[in-house]
């Protein structure tokens, strides 16, 4: 059933296209002529699918967390509040470490079990520690384009098909 599942995202090279700790844009960030943009005046853009796959897992009742190691917590949190993401998401632990500390605390506080999430990050060594150990359905997603809306419903139809062979 969709409504007991919950999604976990990274947001470098999945939700935009850069790294937010890389420094190739420059703080404050701050909202201008419906942009999102850097104190030089360039654009701060997203992946082209977003915020449309956050409305749609919202329609279908899923839980949205972000699980981001950044070393610049506090642009990422500023970028998604000048996105206006927080309506969507529920859970977000943005910070140095590892992503399995991330999905510990997520796990606590939104009472899922790991075998109930799913985990996208363009990153392999993520994949890896939070499938592999934790057993989260995990998805590998290219840098260059972030989830996409059909990475994103193919990982949904894969996980939906794994549970019910499962039952």
């Amino acid at each position: 059933m969709l409504n007991t599942w919950q999604i976990n995202i990274t947001l470098n090279h999945t939700v935009w296209p850069f790294g937010i700790d890389q420094f190739q844009l420059i703080p404050p960030f701050h909202y201008y002529e419906n942009n999102v943009i850097d104190c030089n005046g360039q654009v701060i853009r997203h992946f082209d699918d977003f915020p449309w796959i956050f409305e749609f897992l919202r329609s279908k009742s899923i839980k949205i967390g972000v699980a981001s190691r950044t070393k610049f917590p506090s642009g990422a949190y500023k970028l998604i509040e000048l996105f206006d993401w927080f309506r969507w998401i529920d859970y977000h632990h943005i910070y140095p470490g590892k992503k399995i500390k991330h999905f510990e605390r997520i796990r606590e506080e939104c009472g899922f079990n790991f075998d109930e999430m799913i985990f996208f990050d363009d990153e392999e060594r993520n994949i890896n520690d939070v499938g592999q150990n934790l057993g989260v359905f995990s998805v590998l997603v290219p840098s260059e384009s972030g989830a996409t809306k059909s990475i994103v419903i193919e990982a949904l139809q894969k996980f939906t098909d794994s549970r019910d062979s499962k039952s």
